[in-house]
């Protein structure tokens, strides 16, 4: 995994340290990712990417994974930051669907049209979201550079290995973990969630 360090701030103030700490998978409308900044210092995220699927590094090329077609890759607005301690979640919905599952409205969501929370921007659309069987949820940094790498911040693979992330042969990337060497997670429920029970990588 190579983690971006170089980010115009001290070492403590780049994205490297941030964690996907929870996210649901259904019901759709209750889908979201949570992230958590375990560091003792503020973290600016306006290069930072939310993507289920696993050649995210392509963005590079062009400034697009897609097409997607059920899947997303999003950035975090301009100017986000995220205290130190602190969480942030992203509704993969809208904000309202958020709200009428939860009681509150989220950090983010991915509908553009809903103001009752900013949204990220990037690739989506109105069927984006996680598949309940198995997928990977990935958290990136790109600076917006064409061809310049994307740096991995936190990776999660749940259910299946097949959306596995492999670049081991892709230019420039330090081999990965062997794909059969790699955990996924369970799949949860309805009323469940994957989440980390502790910061410790």
């Amino acid at each position: 995994t190579e983690v971006n360090t170089d980010c115009g701030g001290p070492c403590a103030a780049c994205p490297g340290g941030l964690l996907i700490s929870e996210f649901v998978v259904t019901p759709t409308t209750g889908e979201f990712i949570e992230i958590h900044n375990p560091t003792a210092e503020a973290v600016a995220l306006g290069n930072v990417y939310l993507a289920d699927v696993n050649d995210y590094y392509t963005i590079t090329d062009d400034g697009l994974v897609g097409p997607l077609a059920s899947d997303f890759a999003v950035k975090f607005p301009a100017g986000t930051t995220i205290a130190a301690g602190a969480r942030m979640v992203v509704s993969l919905e809208s904000a309202t669907a958020f709200d009428s599952e939860y009681g509150v409205f989220p950090d983010f969501d991915l509908d553009a049209g809903d103001a009752n929370a900013p949204s990220m921007e990037g690739e989506f659309g109105g069927s984006s979201g996680l598949t309940n069987s198995g997928e990977v949820v990935v958290m990136f940094f790109w600076d917006g550079v064409a061809n310049s790498l994307v740096s991995d911040i936190d990776i999660v693979l749940y259910g299946t290995a097949a959306q596995a992330v492999d670049k081991t042969a892709v230019a420039g990337y330090a081999p990965d973990t062997a794909v059969g060497a790699q955990v996924f997670a369970p799949t949860h429920g309805r009323s469940g969630s994957e989440h980390r029970c502790d910061d410790g990588e």
